[in-house]
C-alpha cells in the first residue's frame, strides 16, 4: 500500500505512525494507582476562620493512609495549623501537625497517586486497621 503512495504522504504517514508509538509507548509506562477506600471523605471540623478539613481513609498501592482536603471558604487568603490524630482499635494512637496556606475559595486536596499535596497525607502505622480508626482533629 505505502509503494502506490507518493514519497512525501508516506514520509507523513511514518511520523505520525511513530509519534503515535512514542505517545503510546509514554502513556503506558506511566502507572495509575490502585486506591482501596475504607472511610469515604467525612468533615473533621472547621477552622473559626472558615477552613474546612475532610478526611478519608485509603489503601493507595497498599499503603494505609488518611488523605486530608483542606478548603478554604473565607475570601481572603488563610495560613491554617492544625493537628489530626488517628487512634486504632486498641487505643494507640498517632498524631500529625499540618500547617499549610490556602488560597481564598481554594482547595488542596491529597489523592492516591499524586505527591503534589503529600504534606496532606497521613500514612497508618502497621497494626491500625483502616477500616475502623477515628480521627480527630484540633485547631492551633
Amino acid at each position: 500500500m505505502y509503494l502506490n503512495l507518493p514519497s512525501y504522504i508516506r514520509s507523513k504517514a511514518m511520523t505520525f505512525a511513530l509519534f503515535f508509538s512514542i505517545i503510546s509507548l509514554g502513556l503506558s509506562a506511566q502507572t495509575q494507582a490502585t486506591e482501596v477506600v475504607f472511610q469515604g471523605w467525612k468533615l473533621l471540623g472547621e477552622s473559626s476562620k472558615t477552613v474546612d478539613i475532610t478526611a478519608k481513609v485509603i489503601s493507595c498501592d497498599g499503603v494505609n493512609q488518611v488523605l486530608l482536603n483542606v478548603f478554604n471558604e473565607s475570601m481572603v487568603n488563610q495560613d491554617v495549623d492544625f493537628t489530626v490524630t488517628i487512634v486504632n482499635e486498641d487505643n494507640r494512637e498517632v498524631s500529625k501537625n499540618i500547617k499549610v496556606e490556602v488560597s481564598r475559595m481554594k482547595m488542596k486536596v491529597a489523592a492516591c497517586g499524586d505527591a503534589t499535596y503529600d504534606d496532606l497525607k497521613i500514612n497508618l502505622p502497621l497494626g491500625f486497621n483502616p477500616a475502623t480508626v477515628k480521627l480527630s482533629i484540633v485547631f492551633n
